[in-house]
């Protein structure tokens, strides 16, 4: 932990030790593939270190850096709430009241019975638009007006009695957007940059309609075993309130400062903010961690958000006694943001660091692409004599991967290899017999989807398969 009675020189070199630390870290990360975009780090509001990672655009070769805008996803939440408790703090909206209070076309029983406050820390009840089924084929790509998209997707029957357990929901935030327009008369959009983003200037930050031409703009990839592809199409009236921003890791540190210093909302609303549910540390668009006083010398809390849409995620990370900041902005989907961030927050605090890793899918994928599936199963003797397994979900989700490559052959390879390792596993010969459909050799494809409903009867998608198979 950092001497704060130490002299002045002293704490400066030890910050900038550490940066040389965070650096090298960061950098072995990006040399896995495990980050692609901006990292900063601050305390203080004073920039302990920045810097970008690897590519903005591949097609043009232009490299991320502090001013590179992303796609922040959920991040967007803590606006959003910082919205309403502005709302809250003029007297226009009163946490405990129901959304009927508010927006008239809402489906009147679930209206009467949600509260403000329910939607704020995702105990709602109402479930999230973005688990319905065929969301991302059926839904994703079409534009909405916002009471259009509410009344067809973010009214479904409760999930379970309001306040009576925590649920995430990107409905909860959707419907928070639209509180705020109907209080206000302004489009989310206005209100953002009216009450937040104009006041302190953060000229790099925003509401992303998708069709406004943005300077600087990182474009959003999926990692591939080898190399990246486009992200696919969002419309991005389908994130709304509950995560269509972009940022830069800059302008997120003009919101911490103005965060640390009460200039968003007074330091009551902010604490009530920080105030976590009893089933989850959740607060009103923040989640909460409370770190133990014997491990860092005094407690601590920690306040953080991750964000994920197609092609980015994001991390932001904020210390509130030691007032540290760390920022993650990524640009080539699925970094690993939590393990990257308590990397760095151990480098502050001087505790042990864990080397950077490669995600275990790609690292099987390393090892198969020199070995084959011999070297997957000396893999697996090594895991064995240490009482574990390789996971049947990294093979999956491997197997997929290579049929996205288009290398079905390599696919039914590893399929198999998880079935010979996950014997009685529905899920893994449902995965062989699709790879077999797709590779065109339906008898294989019915022998194993018949293998999987043998371990689970309600495998309602292998029933479909087969009868569609049957019939070609």
């Amino acid at each position: 932990m950092l001497n704060e009675s130490s002299s002045q020189p002293t704490a400066v070199d030890s910050l900038k030790k550490k940066a040389v630390r965070i650096n090298a870290l960061m950098s072995d990360y990006h040399a896995l593939r495990e980050l692609n975009g901006s990292v900063l780090v601050a305390k203080n509001g004073k920039i302990i270190f920045e810097k970008g990672f690897g590519k903005a655009n591949f097609e043009w070769g232009i490299k991320n850096d502090p001013n590179t805008k992303f796609r922040i996803g959920s991040l967007t939440k803590q606006f959003t709430a910082t919205l309403i408790m502005q709302l809250v703090e003029k007297g226009s909206v009163d946490l405990h009241a129901p959304i009927s209070q508010y927006l008239t076309y809402y489906r009147k029983d679930i209206a009467d019975k949600v509260t403000i406050h329910q939607l704020l820390n995702h105990t709602s009840g109402i479930p999230s638009y973005t688990s319905k089924e065929n969301f991302r084929n059926k839904v994703s790509r079409n534009p909405y007006q916002v009471e259009s998209f509410i009344q067809q997707h973010c009214s479904d029957d409760l999930a379970f009695e309001p306040g009576s357990k925590f649920q995430y929901s990107n409905s909860g935030y959707f419907i928070l957007g639209a509180i705020i327009e109907a209080v206000t008369g302004e489009t989310f959009a206005e209100s953002l940059d009216k009450h937040i983003l104009l006041p302190l200037k953060m000229h790099d930050t925003g509401y992303d309609n998708g069709q406004e031409i943005l300077t600087n703009k990182a474009q959003g990839y999926e990692k591939l075993l080898e190399g990246y592809q486009h992200a696919d199409y969002l419309d991005m009236s389908i994130p709304y309130a509950a995560g269509s921003m972009y940022s830069t890791t800059r302008d997120l540190l003009k919101w911490d400062n103005a965060l640390n210093e009460g200039t968003v909302v007074s330091t009551p609303i902010q604490k009530k903010m920080y105030e976590d549910t009893s089933d989850r540390n959740y607060g009103y668009g923040w989640m909460i961690e409370h770190l133990p006083a014997e491990k860092f010398g005094k407690a601590k809390s920690i306040v953080k958000h991750g964000g994920g849409i197609n092609g980015f995620n994001a991390f932001i990370t904020r210390v509130i006694e030691d007032k540290y900041l760390v920022i993650i902005l990524n640009n080539a989907g699925g970094a690993p943001m939590t393990a990257m961030t308590e990397g760095i927050l151990n480098i502050l605090y001087d505790k042990p660091v864990a080397p950077a890793q490669q995600h275990p899918m790609y690292a099987l994928f390393q090892q198969y692409k020199k070995g084959g599936i011999k070297a997957l199963e000396q893999q697996q003797e090594l895991r064995k004599q240490q009482g574990e397994s390789i996971s049947e979900r990294h093979l999956n989700s491997l197997g997929y991967l290579l049929i996205s490559s288009k290398r079905l052959g390599d696919a039914i390879n590893i399929f198999t290899f998880n079935t010979r390792i996950h014997p009685t596993s529905a899920n893994a010969y449902d995965s062989l017999a699709e790879a077999y459909y797709l590779n065109e050799q339906h008898d294989k494809a019915i022998e194993f989807y018949q293998t999987s409903l043998s371990f689970d009867a309600s495998n309602d998608n292998a029933k479909q398969m087969i009868e569609k198979i049957s019939v070609l």
